[in-house]
């Protein structure tokens, strides 16, 4: 998983997860105008990748997929002004 943290530097982590239900999650507050980004790959081509991006609770943008093992999925923004 590559995401933006708080301060808007591109973070990497690798996560394993055991079961479809398993979930990774990354929160922080940002301000209006911050850029957002979420991306992840996985290597199982029996797998599949559920990305979500929230903003004050709500999914802003999301993506999913299954089986393409070549590509990264990604959804990126901004973070709204109100």
């Amino acid at each position: 998983i590559n995401y933006t943290d708080a301060e808007g530097s591109l973070q990497t982590t690798q996560v394993n997860p055991l079961s479809a239900q398993d979930v990774w999650q990354y929160s922080f507050k940002g301000e209006e105008g911050d850029i957002i980004y979420l991306s992840g790959k996985y290597s199982d081509a029996y797998s599949a990748l559920k990305l979500m991006i929230k903003v004050n609770g709500k999914v802003y943008k999301q993506a999913s997929n299954e089986g393409d093992t070549l590509h990264y999925l990604t959804v990126s923004g901004v973070i709204p002004f109100d």
